[in-house]
């Protein structure tokens, strides 16, 4: 008797639930953009080699930066032996 009775309650209850609430996206909230630091224009060169210098002159500064905050290991001595090689090609290529 029980069972005779679920199941037109189920079939009832499925009809009176509406289908949008069931396929509604969650809803998300206001978009925000969060600009991030030096996310100004880029700098424009006047040809590829000033481009280059400043690419090598970039890695130089970001290899210092990760060597100073790397302790005592082999990853020192490798960047160590990277920003010595930027160096050289920085100082050949570029004049400085």
């Amino acid at each position: 008797m029980k069972i005779a009775l679920i199941l037109p309650l189920a079939v009832i209850l499925a009809a009176a639930v509406p289908q949008s609430a069931t396929l509604a996206q969650p809803y998300q909230g206001p978009s925000i953009t969060i600009p991030l630091p030096g996310g100004g224009p880029a700098p424009q060169y006047r040809d590829d080699h000033e481009r280059h210098c400043a690419e090598l002159q970039n890695r130089e500064h970001e290899l210092h930066e990760r060597m100073e905050h790397a302790g005592y290991s082999e990853d020192r001595e490798h960047l160590a032996d990277r920003l010595r090689e930027t160096h050289e090609h920085l100082r050949d290529e570029c004049g400085r």
